[in-house]
């Protein structure tokens, strides 16, 4: 499964292309904090779960 973010990087090389350096930068932080912000959301509730903590990356469960 492709992460959002990827869909999100194309896009965004795409569309600034052709924009001033500040409108580019402007666009950039405006479509990309959705999916930042929906990624950090998931990566935090893995890690409250215990995922990466002292190197281990797979699920609590598994490490056992």
């Amino acid at each position: 499964m492709t992460r959002p973010s990827v869909y999100t990087e194309i896009n965004s090389a795409i569309h600034q292309w052709d924009r001033e350096l500040a409108e580019a930068l402007a666009a950039e932080g405006a479509g990309g904090y959705p999916v930042v912000f929906e990624e950090a959301i998931e990566g935090a509730g893995r890690f409250a779960g215990g995922a990466g903590r002292h190197g281990a990356f797979n699920k609590p469960s598994e490490t056992s």
